[in-house]
Order: C-alpha cells, then sequence, then structure tokens
C-alpha cells in the first residue's frame, strides 16, 4: 500500500495553487477492455510518479496542489 502524501496548505492565491485532473494526470489510466476508463475503487487508484514527485519538489513547498474531477 502507498503511504499517504500530506500537503501543507498555504493562502490560495493565483501565483500559487496548480489545479490538477484526476483521470491520466493524477492517477495513472486505468484500461478496461481496451478503452480509457476511470479507477472503480481504491485499488485502481494508482497516484502517477510524476506526481508524487512534484508534490516532495520542495521548490513547491508553498504552493496548493488542487484536484479537480467531474468524476465520483
Amino acid at each position: 500500500m502507498q503511504q499517504p502524501i500530506i500537503y501543507k496548505y498555504s493562502d490560495i492565491e493565483s501565483f500559487n495553487t496548480l489545479y490538477l485532473d484526476r483521470d491520466g494526470v493524477l492517477n495513472r489510466a486505468v484500461i478496461r477492455q481496451g478503452e480509457i476508463s476511470s479507477p472503480r475503487d481504491i485499488i485502481e487508484f494508482n497516484v502517477s510518479p510524476d506526481i508524487s514527485a512534484l508534490a516532495k519538489n520542495p521548490l513547491i513547498n508553498d504552493w496548493n496542489l488542487v484536484l479537480v474531477t467531474n468524476q465520483p
């Protein structure tokens, strides 16, 4: 099981907030029957290594990473 990523929140301002889409950006795409699909449970939800590295990068310590999705 992956360790949770803990974020430090700063006041939200335009210069320090990065909005991330969920499917294919935050998490790896799920392929189901040859088509791209959304994760249906926590087992299928795998954070992209690029996002994990970004969240740990000291250059964005004062940034807010905000997840935006239209998925339930």
